[in-house]
């Protein structure tokens, strides 16, 4: 990792998100339980099955969404799981291939997952089963439609890595790197682990949508922050950093200094936010109150998670 000698600042410090994480009481038990369900599909590749294993996603289920019951905790495991590998794997395939593979599960979300086309279809029927049984019906819309627009998303990118590989537009970048981050799908599965369905008051609310888009902005600047170094051990070019480098000149370090700015910017933006709510007449809504608490739980936990796992350790991706 030569190029990256004498760069500092690859991490979250402590004031970038300052809430505490902790980890519910069902960890042990999704170990036990799902890892090897999940793999029983045959879905994952042989050569990732030991990082997958590794990566811990129950120990992401339980520290991102703490107070989701075993359920609903084994529901959202297996989701975060599956989208985390089979987004890997897309990364993996050749870029004149990549479009291919994204379109062909936008068709079979689209279907319901009630067919054959891709081998993660039988995985994501069942586990879109649990949703549908526990999540209430109109949040469940609200869900599957986040979960078509990231794959949207991850479409539309897949197309501009074919056409435009690189870019040195920052603003550019940012709207079309909002697209590909599963946050929106996460900030429903934090109602859902929470037992709350907000009302369409507070989801269409303005000081509400500015504070979920800081969210959203915050997680996907973490993760390009903290993704930078597998990045770079894999060749990958999607990252704000290699953007802002590519626009001031090839300065790396300068590219990650400004990356933690706008990353204090985006938390100032959410604390804002949760304060301009406080004072607002939706302040005195229990439900808003849990939901803004489930927000900073997960992404304290999410945090935590991301600096542990092996999924963004670029030794891991050295023999793949």
């Amino acid at each position: 990792m030569g190029m990256l000698a004498g760069i500092t600042g690859l991490e979250v410090f402590a004031d970038e998100w300052p809430h505490p994480a902790r980890r519910g009481e069902h960890y042990r038990a999704l170990q036990e339980e799902l890892t090897g369900w999940l793999l029983s599909f045959g879905a994952f590749a042989p050569d990732r099955a030991d990082l997958f294993v590794k990566s811990d996603y129950p120990l992401l289920a339980t520290l991102a969404w703490p107070d989701a019951d075993r359920s609903k905790a084994r529901d959202i495991c297996a989701l975060a799981a599956t989208l985390a590998s089979w987004d890997d794997e897309a990364d993996d395939e050749r870029e004149e291939d990549r479009a291919g593979a994204v379109a062909a599960e936008l068709r079979s979300l689209r279907g319901g997952f009630s067919g054959t086309q891709t081998k993660w279809e039988p995985l994501y029927r069942s586990i879109l089963e649990g949703f549908a049984a526990r999540m209430p019906a109109r949040q469940f819309i609200r869900f599957t439609g986040c979960l078509e627009r990231y794959i949207e998303g991850c479409l539309h990118w897949a197309g501009l890595q074919l056409t435009a590989p690189t870019t040195a537009d920052v603003e550019e970048y940012a709207r079309n790197r909002h697209l590909t981050v599963g946050q929106p799908i996460d900030m429903v599965l934090v109602e859902y682990a929470l037992g709350i369905d907000l009302d369409d008051d507070i989801l269409q609310d303005a000081t509400v949508r500015r504070l979920q888009t800081a969210h959203v902005d915050y997680v996907w600047l973490m993760q390009d922050l903290l993704s930078y170094r597998k990045e770079v051990a894999t060749g990958a070019t999607s990252n704000i950093i290699t953007v802002l480098a590519a626009s001031g000149g090839g300065d790396v370090q300068a590219a990650v200094d400004q990356t933690h700015h706008v990353l204090r910017t985006k938390i100032s933006d959410f604390e804002a936010a949760c304060a301009e709510l406080g004072h607002s007449p939706l302040g005195d809504r229990r439900e808003l109150q849990r939901y803004i608490q489930g927000l900073k739980d997960f992404t304290s936990g999410f945090v935590q998670w991301t600096i542990r796992s092996p999924r963004y350790d670029p030794d891991e991706y050295a023999c793949l």
